[in-house]
């Protein structure tokens, strides 16, 4: 482990499983940390802020703090960064807080289509315990009039669990 600078670790079911830390995760994590490496923590889940989870992490014993997570949010940022050139809107078939993360990333969200050519306009699903059949059928009908369609967790199989 000597010769590594930077750790990266995942955290549903690395870490975490079922809302509590892995025996020896907190552990792992604080010699890393005595030993001065960089540690980065990544999800895949965005159904939670990144001030959110941090805190939440925080809560069980996790030392992290917020610029060391890496959420899909942060992977679209930089997905859109050299594509986003022409000003392209965001419609979100997602959860509020997605919504309100990518506008704080400076991205302009839209709730419903309007006057928008839909080649100018990107459909984003992310998973969420409260997506709508509205936000289904617009998504829908803005991808078959050629607006692209980003997934922020491609999962196949994703357990909801309560807590994590």
């Amino acid at each position: 482990m000597k010769q590594y600078e930077q750790y990266f670790f995942d955290l549903d079911g690395t870490l975490i499983h079922g809302g509590s830390l892995l025996p020896f995760a907190k552990e792992l994590i604080s010699c890393l940390r005595q030993q001065k490496k960089q540690v980065f923590f990544l999800t895949n889940h965005p159904v939670r802020s990144r001030r959110v989870l941090t805190t939440d992490l925080q809560s069980l014993g996790l030392d992290i703090f917020f610029n060391e997570l890496i959420t899909p949010i942060m992977g679209l940022k930089e997905y859109f960064a050299p594509r986003n050139k022409d000003g392209r809107k965001l419609f979100v078939a997602g959860s509020k807080m997605i919504k309100e993360e990518l506008r704080e990333q400076g991205f302009t969200v839209i709730d419903e289509y309007a006057a928008e050519e839909p080649k100018n306009i990107a459909v984003v699903l992310g998973m969420t315990p409260d997506l709508t059949y509205n936000q289904l059928q617009v998504g829908f009908w803005l991808m078959q009039q050629g607006a692209e369609l980003i997934l922020l967790n491609g999962d196949l199989l994703c357990l909801i669990q309560k807590d994590f």
